[in-house]
């Protein structure tokens, strides 16, 4: 439990790196700085999920599930590189992959059209939260096939549940992570030996996002 502890306080930086990339590898796509994105042009972009499903939403946002997928060491495996100079790549993920970078981005157009709070608040799975509503938005917005769609193949895409989430797993990651914290804590204000070492109140690690703060 100690050596776990570390690890699930790393994942909101590790959140806000990927939201960092993706984000700015959709506003490449598009020609905008952070600076250009007014109120009123980030709700454009959100109205009928432009930023996912428009003609220049779409390959930008293909773009920035790309670099999250190299970044997280997916990219020999779920990334064909063009061939030639100039080209685009060609990514095969998951429904839920796309919903993530999507829902950084997402999640910064909100803030900048005032629709969100800029700070992070909480440890709980807020992040969670909003990937599980971003993937409902997905599901809608995308063809419903493994084809070939703007360099973009939903290896899931024919799945009727491929936009559901799991209630029990739901339920099951709102807590593990604040849990296995306190035991930690709980653990250190015991002092040394096993019945200080917060393991007896801690789950095992199957809540994933749990302990992630809600990003900027």
């Amino acid at each position: 439990m100690r050596a776990c502890v570390p690890v699930l306080r790393t994942k909101p930086h590790l959140m806000q790196s990927l939201k960092d990339l993706v984000c700015s590898a959709f506003l490449l796509g598009v020609g905008l700085s952070r600076a250009e994105l007014s109120s009123d042009l980030c709700k454009l972009w959100l109205d009928n999920g432009a930023y996912m499903a428009s003609e220049m939403g779409l390959p930008s946002m293909v773009a920035g599930t790309a670099d999250m997928l190299r970044f997280c060491g997916g990219g020999d495996e779920m990334i064909t590189e063009p061939a030639a100079v100039g080209g685009r790549p060609i990514i095969r993920c998951l429904l839920g992959h796309f919903a993530l970078a999507c829902c950084f981005v997402r999640s910064m157009l909100e803030a900048k059209a005032g629709l969100r709070p800029r700070c992070r608040s909480g440890l709980r799975g807020a992040i969670y939260e909003q990937w599980e509503s971003e993937l409902a938005r997905a599901d809608a917005a995308l063809p419903r096939d493994n084809g070939l769609h703007n360099c973009l193949i939903i290896t899931d895409g024919n799945d009727p549940n491929r936009g559901v989430v799991d209630d029990e797993d739901d339920a099951s990651n709102s807590d593990v992570g604040m849990e296995a914290m306190e035991g930690a804590d709980n653990g250190a204000a015991g002092g040394g030996g096993e019945s200080g070492s917060g393991a007896a109140v801690a789950p095992e690690d199957r809540g994933g996002d749990a302990s992630m703060m809600s990003i900027e």
